[in-house]
């Protein structure tokens, strides 16, 4: 299992969603489910949507999440990465 630390949001006007900026924990893969853990016990299950290749420093990286998660997502949180089978169906 893969975790994104997350260290800051950044909004962009040319898309609904906000980078997330932070620091990867092994691999993530476009289309990849994820799963938003809160510290209160709160689970957001989503999908991500895209990785940008600029870092803005040594060791963060800018991914991009589906609503789900983007809508929930705060500095200091952790996002999971889960197996294809275990995710959310986005066709419904």
């Amino acid at each position: 299992m893969s975790e994104f630390h997350v260290k800051s949001l950044l909004p962009a006007s040319f898309q609904p969603n906000p980078f997330t900026i932070g620091r990867a924990v092994s691999d993530f893969s476009v289309g990849q489910p994820v799963e938003l853990r809160k510290l209160e016990g709160t689970v957001y299950r989503g999908t991500l949507e895209s990785l940008d290749f600029h870092q803005s420093a040594p060791g963060k990286y800018a991914l991009t999440f589906s609503a789900e998660i983007s809508a929930q997502v705060k500095p200091g949180d952790v996002i999971y990465s889960l197996p294809v089978d275990e995710g959310i169906d986005l066709r419904r």
